[in-house]
């Protein structure tokens, strides 16, 4: 069976929107409703707008005037950038305070995300942002545009001293840092200076030459005085001797207050010059055992320096020359002690002189580190007051070039809304339509049984809604479908040109495809052409055309099989001229058995001998195997097709169906077309005139089919 290339081109799409039409008329209606109920319903809309100019800085370029000169474009930001900051949610919430504090006029009491939402910004190149804001209420509105473009000038400014103030906290900072380092360091230099002594390196070297002076001049006076005590040692051994060999009498001796006095005044003296290697002159300590040794002094110089005692005495009082002796023994070796503390002095004052250097540098390196921090606190101060100057003295690169004074109401439109949901609607009803018909699986059109198979499409018969019985040849033979069933007996007799057949089965994929009217309508017209016709009901399980010719079904083709009667005796005349009809007779419990039979293929046989034409009438062929037996014993199969009711995956299977049992399809009908006039002459001419009628290639006729 040859196939013809199908071809989808605009009468197919205006077949489709034709068939669903009202489909996409009810989706533009519900559109449109919408649309003007959203119109209707939408809250009445004010914006206003004001315009800021912000003046951009060209990279490379140094302005006189700008207190940042010399750091062309550094803080520069975008035009875009600087207009996303107007709806940012920072600039919002100030926007959304600063009206809730308002001091003049009517306070706005709002939220941030009530500003947030109602705020736009337009970047306008070159220098130009638009400040856009829309609210239900005209005052707010315009309120919202002039605040926030307001707050976008201080925040403006705020950027461009941030950097101005960033600096001012890191120096003030590092100010504050500074000035504990300096009080640290001071502090250093006083703990170091009590505890060592040494202030600069001038009176740290002249303290340490007269402490060893004093050290080594009380060592002196200390030996001096002990050669003077082992002398009265001496004297007073001698006085002893000549007071034994002597009377009683008086006698001149050193006066004993003044030595005690001389022996405080060597012991102050080695404290002084132990406390001089340490501390300063001006110490508390120095200065008290200064003053002790002045007053020692001026006691001893105040006090006669001998006494008249009695003879064998050495005091006012009673003491002996042993007992004399004996004190001035432990005064020697009190002064040896003093002499020898004297000696560990000096060798401490030494050691204390050698350290000297390496304390006066010490001293040097906390005065120049003090010196240091001094001279950075100063730097750092007149830095601090720099960038004070500079923060107070920069502003913003923005300014209002036009504030909002009233605000234009932006509600939609109803009839545009209308209007636009319309289109929208109708857009979207044929796209859907296009869609639907892209998903429906059912064969509507002579293009679904070309693209999907190979068959011959034989013609069309289209639905009149007009209620017109099925014998539609007869009643109304002017009419559009009974011009169809003319066209398809036409295209029948041509598909037979090369191999004429003489017994056809009608049948269809499934119940109700007007399979029975349909060869009864071909039969009516091949009888109306002069042919003979036999017309034989071979659905033995829900006959039907012996109530379309008002025949007797009492016996028919069972009878036949069964034996009972002659193909002469069942055979009834139509009110059809040239049409005789063999209804079913009894229905049997066993039709597919009986169909199957010896006896069904010698009727079949025989049957060619008493019409031009017989017409077999089955059941569907993927309900009942009844169809796929007689296609087999029978010329040519016709199938017939019901648009929009058989899907393409049942056509397929009946045309499976009938070929694996090597039955003959001659070609398909597709009946119960819906078609408007101009669509059912395009098939008319199309399908007809058109195309090229295809030929069917089939076996040989054997000696049966004459």
């Amino acid at each position: 069976m040859q196939s013809t290339t199908p071809r989808f081109d605009a009468r197919d799409y205006f077949r489709i929107l034709q068939k669903r039409k009202w489909f996409i008329v009810l989706v533009g209606l519900a559109a449109m409703l919408i649309g003007g109920l959203y119109a209707v319903s939408y809250p009445k809309t004010f914006e206003a707008s004001s315009l800021i100019l912000v003046r951009q800085k060209p990279a490379g370029v140094v302005w006189l005037t700008d207190p940042n000169a010399g750091v062309a474009g550094g803080d520069q930001l975008a035009l875009e950038t600087q207009a996303s900051m107007v709806t940012s949610g920072e600039l919002a919430g100030k926007v959304a305070v600063a009206l809730k504090d308002k001091k003049s006029g009517e306070r706005i009491v709002t939220d941030m995300a009530e500003v947030q939402t109602a705020l736009t910004a337009t970047p306008m190149p070159p220098d130009r942002i638009r400040v856009g804001a829309s609210s239900s209420s005209e005052r707010n509105a315009i309120a919202f545009a002039n605040e926030a473009a307001q707050q976008f000038l201080l925040m403006n400014t705020d950027f461009r001293q941030e950097q101005d103030r960033r600096a001012r906290e890191y120096l003030e900072e590092t100010l504050r840092k500074t000035e504990d380092q300096l009080r640290q360091a001071q502090q250093d230099i006083t703990a170091f200076q009590n505890m060592t002594g040494v202030f600069t390196a001038d009176a740290g070297a002249e303290r340490t030459a007269q402490t060893l002076s004093m050290v080594e001049g009380s060592i002196a006076s200390a030996e001096a005085e002990l050669a003077a005590t082992r002398a009265q040692v001496q004297a007073v051994d001698g006085m002893v001797d000549r007071a034994r060999s002597a009377g009683k009498g008086t006698q001149t001796i050193p006066n004993p207050t003044i030595g005690a006095l001389r022996q405080q005044l060597i012991g102050a003296e080695i404290a002084l010059a132990e406390l001089r290697t340490r501390y300063q002159e001006s110490h508390p300590a120095v200065r008290t055992l200064e003053e002790r040794v002045a007053s020692l002094k001026s006691q001893i110089a105040a006090g006669p320096a001998t006494i008249q005692v009695p003879f064998g005495t050495m005091g006012a009082g009673s003491t002996t020359f042993a007992q004399q002796r004996d004190a001035l023994v432990a005064r020697e070796a009190d002064l040896m002690g003093r002499v020898s503390a004297l000696q560990q002095s000096l060798a401490k004052a030494k050691v204390e002189a050698s350290r000297l250097p390496n304390r006066l540098a010490r001293m040097e390196e906390l005065k120049s580190r003090a010196e240091l921090l001094t001279e950075t606190r100063a730097r750092v101060l007149r830095e601090l007051e720099s960038k004070r100057l500079q923060e107070e003295a920069k502003g913003g690169t923005a300014m209002i070039l036009d504030s909002a004074a009233r605000a234009t109401s932006v509600s939609p439109s109803v009839s545009r809304g209308l209007l636009f949901a319309g289109v929208l609607g109708l857009v979207t009803g044929i796209a859907l339509a296009l869609v639907l018909e892209a998903l429906d699986d059912t064969i509507h059109a002579p293009e679904d049984i070309t693209r999907e198979t190979d068959t011959t499409f034989l013609g069309m018969v289209p639905l009149l809604e007009t209620g017109a019985e099925d014998l539609i040849t007869i009643i109304a033979p002017k009419s559009p479908p009974a011009e169809a069933y003319r066209t398809l007996r036409s295209n029948i007799n041509f598909s037979l040109l090369d191999e004429p057949a003489r017994r056809f089965l009608v049948t269809s994929a499934g119940a109700g495809e007007g399979k029975s009217a349909t060869a009864a309508n071909l039969a009516v017209v091949f009888a109306q052409a002069g042919q003979s016709v036999l017309l034989v009901d071979t659905d033995l399980r829900r006959p039907s055309l012996h109530r379309l010719f008002h025949c007797e079904s009492t016996r028919g083709l069972t009878n036949i099989l069964v034996g009972e009667s002659t193909i002469d005796d069942v055979v009834q005349d139509t009110h059809v001229e040239g049409l005789r009809l063999v209804a079913s007779g009894p229905l049997p419990p066993n039709p597919a058995e009986m169909l199957d039979s010896a006896a069904m293929q010698r009727l079949i046989d025989e049957l060619a001998n008493h019409a031009d034409v017989v017409i077999f009438d089955s059941p569907p062929a993927i309900v009942l195997t009844d169809a796929v037996i007689l296609s087999s014993k029978i010329d040519r199969t016709i199938l017939v097709a019901e648009a929009g009711q058989v899907t393409r995956e049942a056509f397929s299977e009946a045309i499976r169906l009938i070929t694996n049992a090597r039955g003959n399809i001659l070609g398909v009908i597709l009946n119960k077309l819906r078609l408007s006039a101009s669509d059912y002459y395009y098939y008319y001419y199309y399908y007809d005139y058109s195309r090229e009628t295809p030929r069917i290639n089939t076996p040989p006729m054997s000696s049966d089919d004459v």
